[in-house]
């Protein structure tokens, strides 16, 4: 099992489970990416045989046209079907307003069961996913 899975678009640590970072790299992702991002996305989780907490820093994304959102946004809802069981919660990272409303938007189409959510800081995410883990942890012991 690998442990960090990388591309053009984004980034997927492993290493720390339950804890799982995902880096998202592109600036201006367009449909090919997603098709990769979901690539990368449904093969790491696809090794995860743990319940897990997400950290997806969106903080470098900068813009995504409305076909790219939606796209992005069916993406979510296949990934959300096949793997809601193993996430106890997802925190986002946008400092941007701009990609807030965006995300918000393709929630809109996903429609996300598993709990979110949303930050300004990275050290923000980083602090309340670590009471998840550990919260996570007091349920499994």
């Amino acid at each position: 099992m690998r442990k960090l899975y990388t591309s053009k678009v984004a980034y997927i640590d492993t290493r720390k489970l339950p804890l799982v970072y995902i880096k998202v790299t592109k600036e201006e992702p367009n449909i090919e990416d997603v098709a990769e991002y979901k690539k990368i996305l449904f093969e790491s989780f696809s090794h995860i045989n743990q319940r897990c907490v997400v950290v997806d820093d969106a903080s470098s994304l900068k813009w995504m046209d409305a076909v790219t959102r939606i796209q992005l946004g069916k993406v979510l809802k296949q990934f959300e079907e096949q793997y809601s069981y193993l996430i106890y919660k997802y925190h986002y990272v946008t400092p941007n307003l701009a990609i807030q409303f965006i995300l918000e938007g393709i929630n809109l189409v996903a429609k996300p069961k598993i709990k979110q959510a949303m930050h300004t800081k990275l050290q923000d995410a980083e602090e309340e996913s670590s009471l998840d883990v550990r919260a996570l942890n007091r349920v499994h012991q």
